[in-house]
């Protein structure tokens, strides 16, 4: 019943997972050359300026840089708050008859879905299977970045120094 609603649902995601690691695949080459001219733009300016001007010039850059954006992002999200409210003025009716009939649908779907656990336990494997450099790629940011605390690190640089 749901088979054919969850294979749609799972190739969506899955192509739109496949179209932003396209995307962050192609920023990968930008981030580094942005890493390595803020390390020329920082030689420069610590031959100008010394290393306590250079810094505190650096990071008002970076302040006036972050605080454009929060005022791009502000902006534009009220913008689309003013348009929800808009359009929410005159479609509030439609919304709960359709929410009404949803809820009177639940109990079979919680059914179908039930039956159909084994079937999406499968088909999720196979898109893992299809996408496997990007599941490996999130298990390694995991391992990397997840459930390793600070106290953790010192303890293990005290039992390894020699």
């Amino acid at each position: 019943m749901f088979g054919r609603l969850i294979s749609y649902a799972t190739s969506g995601v899955t192509d739109l997972v496949a179209k932003y690691a396209i995307r962050a695949s192609v920023a990968v080459p930008f981030l580094f050359a942005l890493a390595f001219a803020l390390a020329g733009l920082t030689v420069v300016l610590i031959d100008q300026f010394g290393y306590q001007a250079a810094y505190f010039m650096l990071a008002g850059g970076f302040a006036a840089v972050g605080l454009l954006a929060a005022i791009v992002v502000w902006i534009k999200e009220r913008n689309e708050e003013r348009e929800d409210a808009s359009l929410a003025s005159g479609t509030i009716a439609p919304i709960a008859t359709a929410a009404l009939e949803t809820s009177k649908q639940m109990p079979r779907a919680i059914a179908g879905g039930a039956s159909e656990a084994a079937g999406t336990f499968r088909a999720l494997a196979e898109v893992a299977v299809r996408n496997w450099p990007l599941v490996l790629a999130a298990g390694i940011a995991v391992v990397l970045l997840g459930g390793v605390h600070v106290e953790d690190r010192h303890a293990f640089r005290r039992r390894t120094r020699i």
